[in-house]
C-alpha cells in the first residue's frame, strides 16, 4: 500500500493530547494472532502507565485520539471503518504489514515514538459506493472503503461499462474491475496489473481483470471525479468493498455502481524514518537485483 502525505502539525496535537490524558486510546487485537491476543493486555496496561485511558474495541466516540491496531493490513482496514478519520498505528503481527508502522517485536518504541512527536501522519483519501439499479428506482448507499471497491463477475464473465463523471469511456468484458485508492494501490489493484502509485500520488486508480479486449489498459483520474460502473450483459456480479463481500448485494444486470471519494480519511500514523521503497522491495521481494547505488550530483 502506498503512503499519502504527511502533515506533521496534526501529529503533534495528537501526540500533546495523549500525553495530557485528554484523548482514549482504542485497542485492537486481531484475533487470528495468538500472540497478539497475548500481548494486548502488556500493551494496555503500558499505555495507561502513561496516563493515557485504554478501551478494547470500544464503539466509536468523540474523545478517541489514537486507535493501536493489533494484526495485518487486513486490521488497520477494518480499524479505519471502524473509527474513521481517528489516526491509526498499525503493529504488524500478520504476514505481510506493508501497513503497518511497527514489528510486533517493537511494539514498545513504536508507542514512544507516537508520545515524543517522533512521527507523521499521512492521510489519504477513501472510496464512497453507491449502486443503483437499472430503471433508477431503487438506490443505496453501501458505505466506504480504505483501499478499494471491485465488482467481480466470480465465474462468468461480466461486461461492465465505465463512466467518468457521466462521460462513457469503455465496455471491459471479462472478471470485473477494480477502482482503489493509493493507499490500496499494492493489493488487488496491483495484482490485477495495475499500477503502484507511490507516496504523494494523488488520484484514483481503475483497473480491468482479464479483460477480453485488445483495449485493457489501466486508468489514473483524478479523486474528485465520479465513477460510474454499469453492469452490462446477462451475468450478476458481486460487489467487494475492502476484500468483504458479506453484507453487499449482488449487482443484477443494467446496476450501477457509483465511486467518488469519501468523507472521512485514513489517517497512518507512520514514522520519519520510513523508507517507502526499502519496505516495498522487502515485502512484495521486489528488488531483483541487489547493491543499486545512490546517485549523487557533482558540485
Amino acid at each position: 500500500m502506498a503512503e499519502a502525505p504527511a502533515e506533521a502539525d496534526a501529529g503533534q496535537s495528537i501526540a500533546a493530547r495523549l500525553r495530557g490524558g485528554r484523548s482514549a486510546v482504542a485497542m485492537l487485537a486481531g484475533q487470528g494472532s495468538a500472540e497478539a491476543r497475548r500481548l494486548s493486555p502488556e500493551i494496555c496496561e503500558y499505555l495507561e502507565s502513561k496516563g493515557v485511558p485504554v478501551r478494547e474495541e470500544p464503539p466509536p466516540s468523540a474523545d478517541l485520539g489514537l486507535v493501536v491496531s493489533l494484526g495485518g493490513d487486513g486490521l488497520m482496514m477494518r480499524s479505519a471503518r471502524r473509527y474513521p478519520d481517528v489516526p491509526v498505528l498499525g503493529i504488524n503481527f500478520g504476514h505481510l504489514g506493508f501497513l503497518t508502522a511497527a514489528e510486533a517485536g517493537a511494539w514498545r518504541s513504536a508507542i514512544d515514538r507516537v508520545f515524543e512527536d517522533e512521527f507523521q501522519l499521512r492521510v489519504g483519501p477513501t472510496l464512497a459506493a453507491r449502486v443503483v439499479t437499472a430503471g433508477g428506482d431503487q438506490s443505496a448507499d453501501l458505505g466506504w472503503a480504505v483501499n478499494d471497491v471491485v465488482v467481480h463477475g466470480g465465474l462468468r464473465m461480466v461486461h461492465p461499462q465505465l463512466f467518468v463523471d457521466g462521460q462513457y469511456v469503455n465496455d471491459y468484458p471479462g472478471d470485473g474491475m477494480v477502482v482503489s485508492t493509493p493507499a490500496g494501490s499494492t493489493a488487488y489493484c496491483m495484482a490485477a496489473g495495475g499500477p503502484v502509485l507511490v507516496s504523494g500520488v494523488g488520484g484514483v486508480a481503475v483497473v480491468p481483470i482479464n479483460c477480453h479486449s485488445p483495449i485493457r489498459v489501466s486508468l489514473i483520474v483524478p479523486e474528485d471525479v465520479e465513477l460510474g460502473i454499469r453492469l452490462d450483459g446477462r451475468n450478476e456480479a458481486n460487489l467487494i468493498l475492502d476484500g468483504e463481500v458479506e453484507g453487499y448485494p449482488r449487482l443484477p444486470p443494467g446496476a450501477t455502481v457509483f465511486v467518488r471519494k469519501g468523507r472521512y480519511s485514513f489517517r497512518q500514523i507512520s514514522f520519519k524514518s520510513f523508507d517507502w521503497f526499502a519496505a516495498f522491495q522487502s515485502k512484495f521481494n521486489y528488488q531483483i537485483r541487489r547493491g543499486g547505488r545512490v546517485p549523487t550530483l557533482p558540485g
